[in-house]
């Protein structure tokens, strides 16, 4: 839109400046015209022998000779009173202006001429022998000034289709230099959805050398952020075991003095260590975490990772009573990292399983609009305090102390969702237990087969 906007601005100035030149070129053709007739009129005065002036006959043009025809000329010999005018003035006298100018130079006028119309004047002044002496006539040439303005609308009628022609051809030429010389950016832009789409890690292709620089440097910096975040993980992996040794240590101290009797310093420190421990396995957990959707290491299979976990599940003595009823279709492709959903699906699943009675059940049905996975965990437990919902997701936050646990679960699976975007709905089951509702986001390649 842009460019046929510009193209269109260029051609209407260009139309202007064509119509203006041709007009500056056919007035300075008109005056050349009407001073050669002048000159033809000049050489053409005779007298007869009582001193009388004869009418030209050597002028070529027959326009002079039709009456109305828009070309004209005058001669006027006041010193004797007479006047000659061309058979294409007919009843027409030209009013000359009365003003006084230099013999031989030319003045222009624009005057009142035939049936009210303009014409185009050249008059000149001229000293002519005749036989009683010298006089001074004035000789007129004239053109009609619709013959400028009618061969100025017939250009400018001729020039639109040609305009019209240049704007198509200059807009295809656009669109074709666009369209070729952005094709290295469309193969950028492919190999970055498949960096997208963890078909590869970095941008591969052969591109041209204008953008070569452009995706080395964006090469480095995939491979730059890729290094940086397994450094970080690595890094808090190794915090996390160089801690791990002392917190046990001064946990076995605490419970030593709670054994020898300081029973009040002995909690306090063991509290204080589990509430380290929890905080560190808190972030332990998050320093694995994708911290983007784009950053993730490929697509997860939301069916075999959450068989995977039903199966570990399945050999805690906890869970060994529980009747699990998995209905979920094959091969389900989510965009998000394994390790990522393996940790939000594992964490709703374990807590189902840990306030379960009898029964966990888990579906998952293909939503087309917004297109997404609703992934859903019931369980038949004794649920929650409708007030408590909003809060169960907090980090640490645990409503019965009976039951194991470090109360980190479910604040994970709340920051997963938010790095996610992911809706999730917590709700009593009507009869009994929790409901857990997940928005699971389908990959492009899920998407693309499912309308096919």
């Amino acid at each position: 839109m842009l460019s046929a906007a510009i193209v269109g601005v260029v051609l209407v100035l260009a139309g202007f400046i064509f119509l203006a030149l041709f007009s500056q070129n056919l007035e300075h053709r008109v005056h050349e015209e009407l001073k050669n007739y002048i000159n033809q009129l000049a050489a053409e005065i005779d007298f007869t022998a009582d001193g009388q002036l004869t009418p030209p006959d050597g002028l070529s043009d027959l326009r002079f000779d039709h009456a109305y025809s828009g070309l004209y000329w005058q001669i006027d010999d006041s010193e004797v009173g007479r006047q000659l005018r061309s058979k294409s003035l007919w009843d027409t006298v030209l009013a000359l202006p009365d003003d006084v100018h230099d013999v031989a130079t030319i003045h222009r006028y624009i005057l009142e001429g035939p049936e009210n119309s303009k014409v185009i004047v050249h008059e000149r002044s001229l000293v002519a022998a005749a036989p009683g002496g010298a006089r001074m006539l004035r000789l007129a040439a004239a053109m009609d000034q619709s013959v400028i303005s009618d061969a100025r609308d017939k250009f400018l009628i001729d020039m639109v289709p040609y305009l019209l022609a240049l704007g198509s051809l200059l807009l295809l030429g656009t669109y074709l230099q666009v369209k070729i010389g952005l094709r290295p950016l469309d193969r950028v832009s492919i190999a970055l959805d498949d960096v997208k789409n963890r078909k590869a890690k970095n941008l591969i292709g052969v591109f041209p050398s204008e953008i070569a620089r452009l995706t080395e440097a964006m090469n480095d910096l995939l491979a730059s952020q890729q290094d940086a975040l397994a450094r970080a993980r690595k890094r808090s992996g190794d915090l996390a075991h160089s801690l791990k040794t002392p917190l046990t240590a001064i946990r076995s101290n605490g419970e030593k003095l709670i054994r020898e009797g300081d029973r009040s310093t002995g909690q306090e420190i063991v509290d204080l260590s589990e509430l380290m421990e929890s905080s560190i396995r808190h972030e332990l957990l998050r320093s694995k975490l994708t911290p983007t959707p784009d950053a993730r290491k490929s697509d997860a299979d939301v069916t075999k990772l959450t068989n995977a976990i039903v199966k570990t599940l399945k050999r805690v003595p906890n869970s060994a009573k529980i009747n699990w009823d998995v209905s979920l279709p094959d091969h389900t492709l989510i965009a998000m990292d394994p390790h990522d959903l393996r940790e939000l699906i594992g964490n709703i699943v374990e807590n189902a399983s840990k306030w379960a009675m009898s029964n966990v059940t888990i579906t998952g049905t293909v939503q087309t609009s917004p297109s997404s996975f609703l992934f859903t965990v019931e369980d038949d437990g004794p649920g929650i305090e409708t007030g408590k919902i909003i809060s169960m997701m907090e980090r640490g936050k645990r409503f019965d102390e009976s039951i194991p646990g470090t109360g980190i679960g479910l604040s994970i699976v709340k920051e997963i969702a938010e790095i996610y975007s992911i809706p999730i709905s917590i709700q009593n089951r009507q009869s009994s237990g929790l409901r857990f509702s997940l928005n699971l986001p389908l990959t492009e390649i899920y998407n693309t087969k499912a309308q096919k």
